[in-house]
């Protein structure tokens, strides 16, 4: 379990370092290019399916998201999955 923690410090640090740089988040936020588009909208649509916002599943959606410099969406994930886990810690 401690893995896991470990993992998601370790991506939400990647992406917080991405978005002290306020030109560079503002622009891809604004311009995904087609690729980037693509792997947001499938992981939109597998976090839809039923069970897939699980703690392991958000984890990998914004590991994947941030693979591809979609910083916005790695970052939303990022939330949900604190969210996930503060409900669990309660």
């Amino acid at each position: 379990m401690n893995r896991a923690y470990g993992a998601a410090f370790a991506v939400m640090l990647r992406v917080s370092s991405l978005a002290l740089v306020p030109a560079a988040g503002a622009w891809a936020e604004d311009f995904l290019d087609p690729i980037q588009q693509a792997v947001v909208d499938s992981l939109e649509t597998s976090l839809a399916l039923p069970g897939g916002g699980t703690p392991a599943g958000l984890l990998e959606a914004a590991i994947k998201a941030a693979d591809v410099d979609a910083v916005d969406a790695s970052a939303r994930y990022l939330a949900r999955l604190a969210a996930v886990i503060d409900a669990a810690g309660a």
